[in-house]
Formats: structure tokens, C-alpha cells, sequence
């Protein structure tokens, strides 16, 4: 009986410690997220990833899209492109892949570069095409309709944008009324793009979007680049 207890007590021990290794993840991770979405203080997020100890708690990968999320928020274009290469080195899960393509393909959109937008977009596309998940499907569809906004700038999207935004509320709401100034804007109407901000302005929401809308209804041709 006597030789059966050690591996129990091994297995007993292991377990704990990926329990605890588990709640850390955890308690970290939300610790991460209040520095840098709340608190809004970037460099503090960056400068507490660079803590030798995360890489007991992280993998390698997980570490260089969390840097790549402080980044797109308040750092240079060649920090964001030196992470995306190192990303782009590594093998990652489909999970994680699927990740970094959304930020990629925000990122590509927003800085213009259509090519590489599309080449994100084209991966995106070959993740999800067979996936029967709705929560997948929605993000395809939100990948393509970033893209159609921001590169092709197709405002043959805006009367559907208008009837969705009829029956949303919330942060929803203000984006799509966000991204219906943006194709007013593309369409030469200025006027109806403010009004249509000061609408997205009213509702709310406490948007990541609300500082750009602010600076949006001063100088329209923020549109064009945010």
C-alpha cells in the first residue's frame, strides 16, 4: 500500500500547484487589464511585462500579445511591427493566431495598409470558413466589415448601418454610429457625420471610442485616419 502514496502525494502536489498557478493567471491578468483599460496608464502595463517572474506564470506568446495590446493603444509603429513579427515567428494556437489577426487587421486598416490588411483578413477568413460557431461567424463578419470601411470605404454600407443601429444600445450602438460618421465623412457629408457623432457623443456608452468621437466633432478628418 505504502508504495502508492507517493505518486499520490506527487499527483496531489501538481495539482495544487496548477490551481494555484491558475488563480495567479487570473489575478494577474485582471490586474493587467485595470492598468491599462481603466487607469489608462500605459507605460506602467508595458514596464510590469518586462517582470522576469511572468514567464513562470505565461507563456512566451501570451506575453507578446498582451505587449501588443499596450502598444496599439499607446505606443510607435515600430515597437507595434517588431511585436507582430515576433508573433509572427512563433506557433501559436489557433486561438492565439485568430487573435493577433483581429489586432492586425485593426491595426492594418487604421494606419492604411491595405495590403497587409488584406493578407490578415484572407488569414481570418481561412480560420473561420468552416467554424459553425455564431460567436466566429460574428467575428468574420465584423473583420470583413472593418475592412470594407477602413480600406474600401464602401458607403454603399451605410443605409444597413443605419437600420442595425435602430435596435442597438450600448457601446454597440456608438460604434456603428462611429463607423456611419466615418462613411458620411467618405462620402463628402461632414454635416450629417456631426450630427451623427453627437448622437454616438449622447448615448453614453463609456466607450473606448468617446475620446476619438470627442476629438472627431472638432476636426472631421480625424475619420479618415481613426
Amino acid at each position: 500500500m505504502i508504495k502508492y502514496i507517493y505518486p499520490i502525494l506527487l499527483l496531489a502536489f501538481v495539482w495544487g500547484l496548477l490551481r494555484v498557478l491558475r488563480q495567479l493567471r487570473r489575478q494577474t491578468s485582471n490586474q493587467l487589464e485595470e492598468i491599462l483599460y481603466i487607469q489608462n496608464d500605459v507605460e506602467l502595463y508595458l514596464k510590469l511585462l518586462m517582470n522576469p517572474r511572468l514567464g513562470f506564470l505565461y507563456r512566451k506568446s501570451t506575453l507578446l500579445i498582451f505587449r501588443l495590446n499596450g502598444l496599439l493603444i499607446g505606443g510607435n509603429h515600430h515597437d507595434i511591427l517588431s511585436t507582430i513579427q515576433q508573433l509572427d515567428g512563433l506557433v501559436l494556437t489557433q486561438g492565439e493566431r485568430l487573435e493577433v489577426e483581429g489586432k492586425k487587421l485593426s491595426y492594418y486598416c487604421e494606419t492604411q495598409r491595405a495590403k497587409e490588411a488584406k493578407e490578415s483578413l484572407d488569414k481570418i477568413e481561412t480560420l473561420l470558413a468552416k467554424s459553425k460557431s455564431s460567436r466566429r461567424r460574428f467575428l468574420l463578419e465584423e473583420c470583413r466589415l472593418i475592412y470594407a470601411i477602413y480600406i474600401r470605404r464602401d458607403t454603399t454600407l451605410l443605409p444597413g448601418l443605419q437600420k442595425e443601429v435602430e435596435t442597438q444600445v450600448g457601446a454597440r450602438r456608438t460604434l456603428t454610429l462611429y463607423r456611419i460618421a466615418k462613411l458620411q465623412h467618405f462620402s463628402d457629408d461632414d454635416k450629417s457625420a456631426i450630427e451623427t457623432l453627437l448622437k454616438a457623443k449622447s448615448n453614453r456608452s463609456t466607450s473606448v471610442w468617446d475620446s476619438i468621437i470627442d476629438l472627431a466633432i472638432q476636426d472631421p478628418s480625424i475619420l479618415d485616419r481613426k
